[in-house]
């Protein structure tokens, strides 16, 4: 059996506020159809992002999601995102790693 291991989320303080926006993003630009409502994957196309510590590195993050990096592993390219979206987007993702690390 799979064993469910967060990734680290980094010692940063994680914006609320951000986090809040990010889950309403997450949820609306269709993150969850692969990757899961909440942010738990359960079975669903994509990898859980919780353990994904690429998906913690805002820089790998932002070039998956906005440059397409991950095209060729069926990743889809959402370039139609703000800067200010993706950092939301990035800020929730480093908030249920670290929930899910202190479960």
């Amino acid at each position: 059996a799979n064993r469910f291991v967060a990734a680290d989320a980094g010692p940063a303080p994680i914006d609320e506020a951000a986090a809040g926006r990010g889950f309403l993003l997450y949820h609306l630009s269709s993150c969850a159809v692969c990757h899961g409502g909440g942010a738990v994957s359960n079975g669903a196309g994509g990898p859980d992002l919780r353990e994904s510590k690429l998906a913690m590195d805002y820089s790998s993050f932002r070039a998956v999601v906005a440059d397409g990096a991950a095209l060729p592993l069926g990743m889809p390219m959402f370039n139609d995102l703000s800067e200010a979206e993706l950092r939301d987007l990035h800020a929730y993702l480093r908030q249920q790693a670290r929930a899910a690390q202190s479960r």
